[in-house]
């Protein structure tokens, strides 16, 4: 046995709430990590958090698969869980064999649960951004057609993309999310604080583990759990901790994960979250330290953000600074791996509705044809499965 996941009792805070907590001790040496889920008060009148090893499993699965092994769990899990993580762990053992090690899941009890129906209800994580606005708001006004789901709570996480010790950051994005969800009638808005950043997992891997078990956490009363898509189907080129090839296998019978949006690109979700105009005041883009909770309208994500709405055909909005004379929006970083990918969305949105004369649209596609001119850098970047898969195409298309 490599390790071991220890659940402690259930604690009530002096305001109201509930601490849930865990530790993983790996045997054989020191390590450990105690981590807790604190779900803040007042809660719902008949509220019962969630604290099993389908939450702790579900939360710890990166840390896990660091050592590889066979982990005991104290809590009981759902079978259809079980065997979901295990090729959750599957795929993320092939795209980052580097990283990840095969991991066995040994709990005090499964739980069969091949006949429990799926509740209809459903929870939303929402960070007042603009993937989470795009989905809360077009599911509340039911414009995802056949897709639309009846969301009746949302969950904000301290300690996710805010870190647990940004206490100001916390509060100023705190307010503005509060506001987004009652402005569209959701009767309720979780928030949680987690330490899961203390474990040092690559975050840009693991955020969505930590996602779905606060969700487990708080989520009894829903059976599925929705979370905004970061990007469309077609920007998917290499492992990211929210893609549409491994987030259901964080499912379970009754708690289904769902990403929504990957038929659109940020620009397409610009152009439907411009029709409520709170959104317009309140959204958060920016992670730039020089503006805790808001926007500092300088750094590449908040003009990215900016060409998104011009491209949309939205020319006010007060969620981001006005523009000062001297900056050129189009003037972006497009080194990253899917930063060309993002210019090519809102060049491609610009073009398709007449805007592709603009003259900081004219910027950008000579920028990024540059950068393409020198070698784009996301072709460095493909590896693994689905980079051998992209390449059997691209040879495919050249006829070799």
């Amino acid at each position: 046995m490599t390790g071991s996941i220890i659940l402690h009792p259930i604690e009530h805070t002096s305001l109201g709430g509930t601490r849930l907590s865990a530790t993983l001790n790996i045997h054989g040496s020191l390590k450990k990590w105690h981590q807790y889920i604190e779900i803040e008060g007042p809660l719902p009148e008949g509220f019962s958090p969630v604290h099993t090893g389908d939450v702790w499993a579900t939360y710890f699965i990166f840390k896990m698969m660091e050592f590889g092994g066979e982990f005991s769990i104290e809590g009981d899990m759902s079978a259809s869980l079980v065997a979901n993580l295990d090729r959750f762990v599957e795929a993320w053992c092939c795209w980052r064999p580097e990283l990840f090690r095969r991991v066995c899941l040994v709990p005090r009890n499964v739980m069969d649960d091949s006949e429990v129906r799926l509740n209809s209800d459903s929870l939303a994580c929402f960070s007042g951004g603009l993937d989470a606005c795009f989905t809360l708001y077009r599911h509340r006004k039911g414009l995802a057609g056949a897709q639309n789901l009846d969301i009746k709570a949302c969950l904000f996480v301290h300690g996710a993309d805010i870190r647990i010790d940004h206490e100001s950051e916390f509060r100023h994005s705190l307010g503005p999310c509060t506001e987004l969800v009652s402005n569209l009638g959701v009767p309720q808005l979780f928030v949680v604080r987690t330490n899961f950043r203390e474990m040092r997992c690559p975050y840009g891997t693991t955020f969505l583990s930590l996602l779905a078990a606060c969700m487990r956490a708080v989520g009894r009363d829903y059976g599925n759990f929705l979370i905004g898509g970061d990007s469309s189907l077609d920007l998917y080129l290499y492992p990211w901790g929210s893609n549409p090839a491994s987030n259901h296998y964080l499912s379970s019978n009754n708690k289904r994960l769902v990403t929504d949006g990957l038929g659109y690109g940020r620009t397409a979700k610009a152009a439907l979250v411009s029709e409520w105009p709170l959104a317009l005041d309140r959204l958060r883009v920016c992670f730039s330290d020089s503006m805790p909770g808001g926007n500092c309208g300088k750094c590449s994500k908040c003009k990215r953000t900016y060409m998104n709405f011009f491209a949309a055909g939205v020319s006010y909005f007060s969620f981001l600074p006005p523009i000062a004379a001297e900056v050129d929006i189009s003037d972006v970083d497009l080194s990253g791996a899917w930063e060309p990918f993002f210019a090519r969305d809102i060049l491609q949105y610009a073009d398709a509705h007449g805007r592709s004369e603009l003259d900081w649209v004219v910027r950008l596609r000579s920028r990024l044809a540059a950068v393409e001119r020198e070698g784009a850098p996301q072709k460095k970047k493909k590896r693994g499965m689905i980079g051998r898969l992209i390449r059997h195409f691209e040879r495919r298309r050249a006829g070799r």
